[in-house]
């Protein structure tokens, strides 16, 4: 709401847009909801993520129709932030009805007694088909494992390319002869395929372990992204895209299950504020250093290599992110 009402200067916009808006979404956004995910669900982890991960991309998919409409039909530009704080006002609403633990009702994740139900245990013939660790792993301890580091690289990498396509994608598009019609619809694609895929790739993660899907998501994105740098026809962009929206979306599912299963809820926060603020400065850097190559170079086939390496660096990563012994 203050967007809409006191910004009348560059440094109130950098404070409101800047530091405020960025720590509420710190402190109500996706990173709590997982967390809070991840202490009510065990069995069904990756599904549950699945559903709620895909509540965002949906909500964008009408917000921004509804949003212009909205402007358009008052003549107000403000009113679309004042239509969006409304919506944060039921946020607010919604988040005192929210309970953050199954122990805070004297219940059990996924509304199953331990004690009483065998079938939560890992094992031969057992429900459960992934991998859960039964270990109450300590910060420290998790540190030391190689699998944190192999999923902490895969959570690094995926955020290049999709930087890379949001900062410069319509500029490349354009760059090798595309117009900017065509290169917005590639990268609404990309969106479409990043939003449709997360509830499927949820419930296909709490049958098949994670580290085998993120793999061929790596591998799957590495090839779209290629088709989408040498860009050869209309037809095969707008699939490769798809593909790529498909392996982000995918890769987006994953990574949280991965923590999860590996190292328990509670570590899960701790994880993520270590590993949030790495691969935000890291994904930062890449449009700085994308559209420095291409204006020294006059193309961004640079760019777009480095980051095809870096993906074949994920594919490895997801391969070897096998589970730590108990």
């Amino acid at each position: 709401s203050l967007l809409s009402t006191v910004t009348r200067q560059l440094w109130v916009w950098f404070i409101l847009w800047g530091l405020i808006i960025p720590l509420g979404i710190a402190l109500g956004g996706l990173f709590p909801i997982q967390t809070i995910l991840m202490q009510w669900f065990t069995r069904q982890r990756a599904m549950a993520l699945g559903i709620v991960m895909t509540a965002a991309p949906l909500a964008g998919f009408f917000a921004q129709p509804l949003l212009t409409w909205l402007i358009l039909t008052t003549g107000f530009w403000q009113a679309g932030w004042v239509f969006s704080g409304e919506f944060v006002i039921v946020g607010l609403i919604l988040t005192l009805f929210v309970v953050n633990k199954p122990d805070d009702l004297k219940q059990h994740p996924d509304g199953l007694n331990p004690l009483a139900d065998e079938t939560l245990k890992d094992g031969p013939g057992q429900e459960t088909k992934t991998f859960h660790t039964s270990r109450t792993w300590t910060f420290r301890e998790v540190l030391r494992t190689p699998s944190f580091w192999f999923i902490t690289v895969l959570g690094v990498i995926h955020m290049m390319p999709v930087l890379m396509m949001l900062a410069h994608g319509v500029l490349h598009f354009v760059d090798v002869g595309y117009s900017q019609m065509e290169a917005a619809s590639v990268m609404s694609t990309i969106l479409l395929g990043s939003s449709i895929v997360r509830f499927p790739v949820g419930w296909l993660a709490d049958r098949i372990e994670p580290r085998l899907i993120s793999t061929i998501a790596y591998a799957a994105m590495m090839v779209g992204y290629f088709f989408i740098w040498k860009a050869p026809n209309l037809p095969i962009l707008m699939v490769m895209s798809f593909t790529f929206g498909l392996t982000y979306g995918t890769i987006l599912v994953m990574l949280p299950t991965l923590y999860g299963n590996y190292f328990g809820p509670d570590n899960y926060p701790k994880i993520m504020g270590l590993v949030l603020p790495l691969s935000t400065v890291i994904g930062a850097f890449v449009p700085t250093a994308a559209g420095y190559l291409q204006e020294k170079l006059g193309s961004y086939d640079v760019a777009f290599l480095v980051i095809i390496m870096f993906l074949l660096t994920g594919v490895v990563s997801a391969a070897l992110a096998r589970p730590s012994p108990e």
